[in-house]
Parts: C-alpha cells; structure tokens; sequence
C-alpha cells in the first residue's frame, strides 16, 4: 500500500511542472486575425521603404504595423495588450533545434526574440525599433500575439514566409582590422616582388 502511495506521489510530481509550465496552443488560435505589415526605416528622413529580401544591420530600424481584421470581431474585446516578435525563417530554422517550432507558445524558440510589449491599441498601431547588436545573423519575419486579461494569448497575426529580411549580424572585425589586414597584403605583396626582382638580378649576375 505504501508502494502504491509513493509511487502516485512520484507520479504526480512528474506531471505537474508540465502542467504547470504549458502555455497557448498554437494550432488552437485557428487562421491569423490580425494584419502585420513591416518596413525599413529611416528616422533622419522619417520615410520608410520595402523590407522584403533587404539586409538591416543592428544600427538600424525597421517598423511594424498592425490592425485587427474584421474576422476578430468576436474577440477583439478581449483584447488588452499585444506581443511583438520576430521569428526565424523558414531557411534560418532549418535544421536547427534551438530555432524549433514549438506548438506551445511558451515553449516556442521559433519567435523568441521580443520587439515590444504594448498596451492593445483598436485601429493601425506603427511601432519603430532599433535591432539589437545580439541577435542573430538569419532571416526573419514579424508575429504578433494580442492577448487577454489573463495574459494569454487569443490571436495573432504574422508576415508570411516571403516577405522575409535578413539581418547582418556583427562579425567581431573591426574597420581598423580591415584595413590593417589590407596594409599588410599589400606590404607582402610588394616584399614578393622586391624578391622576385633580386632574385632575377643575381640570374643576371651569374650569367654575366
């Protein structure tokens, strides 16, 4: 009897973090309801231009937009406040676990990576960032989360999977270490020709 009692404890306590932990279902928010639309920005001329298939470095700012589309009426009242996020490309996550798709939407590495968090606001909402030095160089496209009082999310809305931009991730090289490699090609190149010279005098010479 004790046996049986420990191993229903052992069980439960098995159970109950995946219980606990588990989030949103994905698949159960159904077809998108919110429309996303990105953009490359640029704040010196407050103007904006195409993002799908450009390269953004992490200086620079991209922009999103979003409204709730018609077929969100019945829960567009429950909404009270939205997540921003950009997700790997389809190219980007293959092959890569750490980038997976996961179902839950608390588990999922696929958009981990945080725009903003934001009040809902009804009608089109415009947000301008700046990308961050850490993300990682790949592919991505928008997905937006609006979510209820509770803070879970009940719809959302994404930017397909061609309408894609590229983000270059910084290198670790500097502009002086570029140059300071380009100085020394050319130095060695020189130094090669300067042997090579010599090496065609002394011919020269022996000949003679």
């Amino acid at each position: 009897m004790a046996c049986q009692k420990l191993l229903v404890l052992s069980l439960a306590l098995c159970v109950l973090p995946s219980l606990v932990s588990a989030g949103v279902s994905f698949r159960s928010l159904g077809n998108a309801t919110i429309a996303v639309r990105g953009s490359k920005y640029n704040p010196q001329t407050n103007t904006t231009s195409p993002l799908v298939n450009q390269t953004v470095k992490y200086d620079e700012f991209i922009q999103v937009s979003w409204n709730a589309l018609p077929t969100a009426a019945r829960l567009l009242p429950e909404f009270t406040s939205v997540h921003v996020k950009l997700c790997f490309g389809p190219k980007s996550a293959l092959n890569r676990g750490w980038r997976k798709s996961i179902d839950d939407i608390k588990l999922d590495r696929l958009c981990k990576h945080k725009i903003i968090d934001e009040p809902w606001k009804n009608g089109t909402t415009t947000v301008n960032y700046q990308l961050e030095k850490n993300l990682p160089g790949a592919f991505y496209r928008f997905r937006i989360y609006a979510l209820n009082a509770a803070g879970d999310p009940i719809a959302y809305g994404q930017t397909n999977t061609t309408s894609l931009f590229h983000f270059e991730a910084i290198t670790g090289r500097s502009v002086g270490l570029d140059v300071a490699i380009g100085v020394l090609s050319a130095v060695s190149g020189l130094v090669l020709i300067g042997y090579f010279l010599k090496e065609q005098s002394s011919k020269k010479a022996t000949k003679g």
